[in-house]
This record gives structure tokens, sequence and C-alpha cells, in this order.
């Protein structure tokens, strides 16, 4: 194999990483619009539920309030872990920049240059993947406050489901 074929070898292996990133990134993106979408929904809803003004539109209007917060703040997670996603695929961009770079020269030590930034590329989405984690949790807390709220609503027990056996 000629020095060219392998540069051109060397520079693709990251490139499975670069592409799962990619698709990864495409995911958080998805749950982004998803989540403006249920806050715009919500906002809907809280304007329906303060023209209404019975007592029973008030307590779906804290819920749905608390709703809102909770979505807020899910949308500043998944936008962090979508910004980090970003600082991952361009390190991994990097890393193939620079594998071809040290394959032509063939300098050895311009090697250490894109290890360093895989490894930082690797970090970030490992970051990423836990705002994404976080994110789920938050989604969770979300929906345990619909369903409470719900039950109130309908005079319903409530019970933690970490409770039920």
């Amino acid at each position: 194999m000629d020095l060219h074929t392998e540069a051109i070898g060397a520079a693709l292996a990251p490139g499975i990483a670069l592409n799962s990133v990619i698709f990864y990134n495409t995911s958080l993106q998805s749950r982004l619009t998803y989540i403006a979408g249920r806050i715009r929904d919500l906002n809907r809803e809280t304007r329906e539920l303060r023209l209404a003004g019975t007592d029973e539109s008030d307590e779906r209007l804290r819920s749905v309030i608390s709703q809102v917060d909770f979505m807020a703040h899910r949308s500043r997670t998944i936008s962090r872990a979508i910004l980090i996603a970003y600082g991952a695929l361009g390190s991994l961009i990097f890393t193939i920049l620079g594998l071809l770079v040290a394959a032509v020269s063939g300098m050895q030590a311009l090697y250490a240059a894109p290890l360093l930034t895989f490894g930082l590329g690797l970090c970030a989405l490992g970051l990423a993947v836990y705002h994404s984690w976080s994110e789920s949790r938050l989604s969770t807390v979300t929906l345990l406050d619909d369903i409470r709220s719900s039950r109130v609503a309908h005079r319903a027990p409530v019970r933690d489901p970490r409770e039920v056996g």
C-alpha cells in the first residue's frame, strides 16, 4: 500500500465515531423539537385555563405551570447536550484532519495531536450523554407531576410508583 492510501485509511477510522455522534445529535435535536412543541401546547392550555377561572382549572393551571418550568429546564439541558455534541463533532473532524496530516508528512510525532483530539471528542460525547440522561430523569419528574395533578383533579388516590412492589 502506498503512503496516500494508508493516510486515507487512517483518517477514515474515526469516521465511524463521527457518524455515531451525528446520529446522536440528530436524536437530541428531535427531542428538543418535541419539548419546544410540548411547551407551546402547555402555554396554550395555560391561556385557556386562565380564561376559564374555575377552582378545577386553577388546580390544573398550577400543574401546567409546573410542567412548563420542568420542560424549560429540560430544553436547556438538551440544548447543552447538543452544544457539547457539536464540540465532539468538531474534535473528531480535527482528529481526521490531524491523521491525514500526520500520515502524509510521515512524522510520527504528529500522531499525538489526533490522539488528543479523539480523546477530547469521546469525553465530550460522554458529557453529552450525561446531559441527555439528566434530561430523561427530568422527563420522569414531569410525567409524575402530570399524573399527580390528574389524580387530584379526579380525586383518585396518588401513589408513588417506587412504593409499588
